[in-house]
């Protein structure tokens, strides 16, 4: 007891001094995480930066309200825009003046100056904004460069309060976004947002925001737009320290490292301003000068020591965020506050995963090279996938065996750059919440009552008790659950991990000793996995190949029930042929003159000749070779349909030549005898029966004597 004591009172005096030493710095790091690097990216360091003392709120914040009135925000969406506008309005300032201007395709400013909120030119301006039409798309650079020359006379405070959904999803230019930026930091103007719409393009705001130290708020559940709008108003005219001179040093002479995004972004009080470091970087240094616009522009040096950060493996997260933001400097990082980099590691982490999901179904389908390049960009995101890292291996060994040269495309692992000049970036989603105002109880001390230290140090050994119990049943389940989800397992016990190691209760003894055996449950959930990975893979490949066997089964029965019904079409084509085609007539009927249909129907009642030879050779005989074609094609067809088909095209135009000849030769016979019947019915003679009686010649005399009226007509006509 004797010896804790004065343990506790140096600890609580250091305590005290390194918290009146950060209070003197207008900045401090709120937190550092690092990445050591891997084979597929460099090493990465994030920074928070955070203002410790800012100044007063400003007495009077020139403030430029967007409000989008393009073609998407029809509808609901403008009811919404209105209603966080209104919000906004209600809980402005008397001092701040406002100015509202509308934005599409260029910004339109619908009052002649800044107004109070509640004023009669900003009650016009938005009789003026119910009456504009939504039309056109949002140029969101043309806007804001419109919006920055609207601020004309001196204030304290600048801000730009932007309502929409952004510009289209598709991006806009970097050097543009850039050069924007830029001008809204030089005249010390701060960008603001409330999301808006279907498809906000809440990485573009928030980008701007970080850039400019404003805020970014999309109205969600629980969160109204009118709500939303309110607490921006406040939010928009918070102080922010703007920096310049920015030199990023480490002691460490050889250190080679690079800092994004390119431009440091302004610091606030309320949330963290994010700088990722790439490089190695030790005992690093953050000299610069800070401007205050609300106390007329003053400015004051600021140096912050940046601690070392430990390499942990589950930040590899970082690597991908600088390895994507390195090519446009940092201008889209989606860094606002510590809540953006949480929602980078989770989005970054998902990329991962479904990277590792297609590396699985490429190595599945025999796919070595793309499964390949698949797992590493997986790794690359998240080194610790364990699918990723199986099929790696499995796809270099399927690769060597094969001997196939593969040229991996991976991205270097050393630093990109070797500037030291700290970097600007970008954005991310919601902002952090504002801390709590009310200051913290003050600690008591425990050492001057031994009573309170022995029930103390009771209550601590109970929680310890408590908690190794619950290790080692946390343990026992981990163990239950690794032959059926080993990830799930892993995750849970490295949740266990880090509440063994937050935990204050444990001695030095018991944390070892409970650590180790969570570590060897972890190593044996990654075996597990592994494992798992595996024969989820062998079962993958095994689906695959029974499903390819499926297909060809299935195309060859296809293929076997479509010769079928040819061939039995062509069966009956033929039989029919055979049945009635050497019986009927081919040209008999056409001596006996024009009347050839009259002939059939009253004196042969035959058919003309049938035509199913024909149509067994042109139809079914020609799709039966095409579905059984010749060897050389290799197509799995039985040799009995390829003969079949050879045979059936020659068969039925055979039979039709030979009913024709047939038909013609029987036609002759028939014609000869029946023109020889048509000699010897001419040779039959005509008897005058009865015989011809004259009249006398009376009776002719009378005769002519009546034609003699009709010798005038001319019948020649």
């Amino acid at each position: 007891m004797s010896t804790r004591i004065p343990i506790l009172l140096a600890t609580l005096l250091v305590c005290g001094e390194l918290a009146l030493s950060h209070a003197e710095q207008p900045i401090a790091v709120s937190f550092t995480e690092g990445f050591g690097g891997s084979d597929f990216a460099p090493p990465v360091v994030a920074v928070g930066l955070r203002a410790t003392a800012a100044a007063e709120t400003a007495g009077s914040v020139d403030v430029v309200v967007l409000i989008d009135t393009s073609a998407s925000q029809v509808g609901a969406q403008r009811m919404r825009a209105a209603q966080a506008l209104e919000g906004l309005l209600e809980k402005a300032r008397p001092s701040d003046r406002l100015r509202i201007a509308a934005v599409d395709v260029d910004c339109a400013p619908l009052g002649a100056d800044f107004a109070p909120a509640n004023g009669p030119e900003t009650r016009a301006a938005l009789a003026a904004l119910a009456e504009r039409t939504p039309l056109g798309a949002t140029d969101i650079i043309a806007a804001l460069d419109a919006a920055a020359e609207l601020f004309t006379a001196p204030a304290a405070g600048r801000a730009i309060v932007y309502i929409g959904d952004g510009p289209g999803l598709n991006g806009i230019d970097a050097v543009d976004f850039f050069a924007v930026q830029e001008k809204l930091r030089s005249r010390r103007i701060a960008c603001s947002s409330v999301g808006v719409g279907d498809e906000v393009n809440w990485p573009c705001l928030a980008a701007l925001a970080n850039a400019t130290g404003g805020m970014v708020l999309v109205p969600g559940e629980g969160v109204s737009p009118r709500d939303a709008g309110a607490r921006l108003g406040a939010l928009a005219i918070a102080p922010v320290l703007w920096p310049e001179d920015v030199v990023l040093s480490a002691k460490t002479p050889a250190a080679n490292y690079r800092g994004l995004p390119g431009r440091l972004p302004p610091l606030r009080t309320d949330r963290d301003s994010i700088l990722l470091v790439g490089g190695l970087l030790e005992d690093g240094r953050l000299d610069l000068t800070l401007e205050n616009p609300a106390e007329r522009h003053a400015k004051s040096s600021a140096a912050v020591e940046i601690p070392r950060a430990e390499p942990r493996q589950e930040n590899a997260y970082l690597g991908e965020l600088f390895r994507n933001a390195f090519p446009t400097n940092g201008v889209f990082l989606p860094l606002v506050g510590r809540e953006a980099l949480d929602l980078a590691r989770t989005t970054i982490r998902g990329e991962a995963a479904q990277l590792a999901a297609l590396s699985k179904q490429a190595e599945a389908t025999g796919a070595h090279e793309s499964a390949l390049r698949l797992a590493v960009a997986a790794l690359r995101r998240d080194p610790d996938n364990v699918d990723a890292s199986l099929v790696h291996g499995v796809a270099m060994k399927s690769l060597a065996q094969a001997e196939t040269p593969v040229a991996l495309a991976r991205q270097p692992a050393d630093d990109p750059a070797a500037d030291g000049a700290p970097v600007q970036g970008e954005l991310e989603r919601l902002p952090a919440p504002a801390p709590d105002p009310r200051p913290l109880p003050p600690a008591r001390d425990v050492t001057n009552d031994p009573a309170e230290l022995a029930e103390f140090n009771r209550l601590r050994k109970v929680r310890a008790g408590q908690l190794e119990q619950e290790t080692a049943v946390r343990l026992r389940n981990a163990r239950q659950s690794m032959a059926a989800d080993p990830d799930q397992a892993r995750a849970d016990l490295k949740e266990l991990q880090r509440a063994v190691q937050a935990s204050d209760d444990l001695d030095a003894a018991m944390r070892d000793r409970l650590l180790r055996q969570i570590e060897i449950s972890v190593r044996e959930s990654i075996v597990r996995s592994r494992e798992k990975a595996e024969r989820d893979l062998a079962t993958e490949r095994a689906r695959a190949i029974g499903r390819e066997r499926m297909r060809l089964d299935e195309e060859l029965r296809r293929r076997e029930d479509r010769i079928k019904q040819l061939t039995e079409r062509y069966n009956a084509l033929v039989e029919e042929g055979i049945r009635i085609g050497y019986d009927r007539a081919e040209r008999y009927p056409v001596v006996l003159g024009d009347n050839t249909r009259q002939f059939y129907d009253t004196v042969t009642r035959n058919e003309p000749p049938t035509t199913v030879f024909n149509e067994a050779e042109r139809l079914p005989g020609e799709q039966l070779m095409e579905e059984a074609p010749e060897l050389f094609a290799n197509h799995p067809v039985p040799m009995t349909a390829r003969v079949l088909a050879r045979k059936a095209f020659v068969e039925a135009r055979i039979r039709d030549y030979d009913a024709e000849n047939v038909r013609t030769k029987r036609d002759i016979e028939r014609g000869f005898m029946d023109c020889l019947h048509q000699v010897d019915i001419a040779a039959i003679p005509m008897p005058d029966e009865p015989p011809i009686v004259y009249p006398n010649a009376a009776r002719w005399r009378e005769i002519t004597k009546l034609r003699e009226k009709y010798k005038s007509v001319d019948l020649a006509n």
